[in-house]
């Protein structure tokens, strides 16, 4: 090949093929089955939970306000067995009923009973102590 001569053609052959696809009726980056969107008095949208997560601070916030209701006065033996059973009882009524969520929550708080229980009870002791 010359300096001056040009470069052979190239010839591709073959057929294109195209996807036939219908984009799913569902896509949505937020999944929007557990979002909810309102609009304020002002036409602002603002964004409301989910009801997964009001459904886990159920399950976390029933038996912690039953606890911190029994630990603030003479009942606080009660406390004891009361708030796990009451956790046990939010457990297995969040599993049954569909709503894993709460049972989650439940068990979160049935975890964190004993810890937060020993933490309360060393600082009342060294506090009058």
């Amino acid at each position: 090949m010359d300096a001056g001569d040009a470069p052979p053609s190239i010839l591709l052959s073959g057929e294109t093929t195209t996807l036939n696809a219908s984009p799913a009726a569902t896509a949505s980056p937020l999944g929007t089955q557990d979002v909810s969107f309102v609009v304020g008095p002002d036409g602002e949208i603002g964004f409301a939970w989910p009801s997964v997560w009001k459904r886990f601070f159920i399950g976390f916030g029933v038996p912690g306000i039953f606890w911190s209701m029994l630990m603030a006065g003479e009942l606080a033996i009660f406390a004891c067995m009361g708030v796990p059973l009451l956790a046990i009882g939010m457990a297995i009524f969040g599993f049954t009923t569909g709503r894993n969520a709460t049972g989650i929550g439940a068990l979160v708080a049935l975890a964190a009973f004993p810890f937060i229980t020993i933490y309360l009870v060393s600082s009342w002791l060294s506090a009058w102590g």
